[in-house]
């Protein structure tokens, strides 16, 4: 039985500023959830979602009113993976989620990836830069391929996408190259995006604006370069309606856009059906939260992810032994301890339910 509640907010300073076509970050504000049951085990979860909106509507604010709502109600019931929501906030869905399989997993004194129904034993490790220098970009790269870094993600604007795109080529003919647009074009999109079929692109990630889904269709008519989504949906639902209608070529799979773990793998399920591609991303996320999108990325995908080693984007991490690649991979972690003198090191503010 749930028997207490513990919600800290946290800020941890990014290593350096992360930037796309919307917004630059230069600290990280998140959400840590973790809930004791009367056995003494504690299962934990994380609110990644934004401070603003126009990545999603749900912004870390909503999402926790709705998670202080849903809390009360759990309180008293008991830790199971099946639990009925009252909520529809998919923040506050993933992130109880996430507590309850990691408590669970603890219960039953079974490895994580048993529950998550994980493939293997690791993953591939990728990398994702945003708006930086790319001489900068390029400097960074080459540390990647010495990691073993099987794929680079770079995020473009409307403005220098081609010139970014090209002097990456000119340097790593042979690296897997992912972009992500943002939302950045705008205008005479076919055409400049058709410039990029020339450098061996794996995949572009939602260059236009989001949920225009009759451009989606018209521009799929014309690039080679297959298309996947992020921005155009919001919730389980919506993610739906857009693997069923094949909108997109493929699908960036995100927990917390999702919900439910249960739902994430039905989206999963669906899209194999469909025959629309799949990815796992993360949204500058701690080793808690990319843990679980690590499980994900482990059942079969066009590709595994953008999951990077933790210290990419932060100094210290929650867990005790957090995610990092070694010569290329990610290993799953079957346990989550996390490190409540991180938590307490970096702590805004807190509540307790119980």
């Amino acid at each position: 039985m749930i028997i207490r509640a513990d919600f800290y907010i946290i800020e941890l300073p990014l290593v350096n500023a992360f930037s796309n076509s919307q917004n630059q970050l230069l600290k990280r504000k998140l959400g840590i959830l973790k809930l004791e049951s009367s056995t003494g085990n504690m299962g934990y979860g994380e609110l990644p979602l934004f401070e603003y909106q126009g990545y999603t509507k749900e912004t870390f604010e909503i999402a926790l009113s709705e998670l202080k709502c849903e809390l009360r109600v759990l309180l008293g019931e008991t830790s199971q993976l099946n639990y009925t929501y009252s909520t529809e906030s998919s923040g506050a869905r993933s992130c109880i989620d996430m507590a309850l399989y990691h408590l669970y997993s603890l219960e039953k004194s079974l490895p994580l990836g048993k529950i998550l129904k994980s493939r293997g034993r690791a993953i591939d490790a990728g990398i994702v830069f945003g708006l930086e220098p790319i001489q900068d970009i390029i400097a960074k790269s080459h540390e990647a391929i010495k990691w073993g870094y099987k794929r680079i993600k770079l995020k473009v604007d409307d403005d220098s996408y081609l010139e970014r795109v090209a002097k990456f080529r000119e340097n790593f003919r042979e690296m897997p190259l992912l972009i992500d647009g943002n939302m950045a074009f705008k205008s005479h999109v076919i055409q400049k995006l058709k410039k990029l079929e020339e450098f061996s692109i794996t995949l572009i990630e939602e260059p236009l604006e989001k949920k225009n889904f009759a451009q989606y269709f018209e521009l799929k008519k014309h690039l080679q370069i297959p298309i996947f989504a992020d921005e155009s949906y919001e919730n389980f639902q919506e993610l739906k309606i857009v693997i069923e209608n094949r909108v997109f070529d493929g699908i960036n799979l995100k927990l917390c856009k999702i919900g439910k773990i249960s739902d994430f793998r039905v989206a999963y399920q669906l899209a194999q059906k469909y025959g629309v591609k799949t990815m796992i991303g993360s949204m500058l996320e701690t080793s808690l939260s990319k843990s679980f999108h690590a499980h994900f990325g482990s059942w079969g995908h066009y590709c595994s992810g953008d999951l990077s080693d933790w210290r990419r984007y932060f100094s210290k991490d929650i867990l005790e032994k957090n995610l990092e690649v070694l010569k290329g991979k990610i290993e799953l972690s079957q346990r989550l301890d996390v490190c409540e003198e991180i938590i307490r090191e970096n702590l805004v503010s807190s509540f307790t339910l119980e």
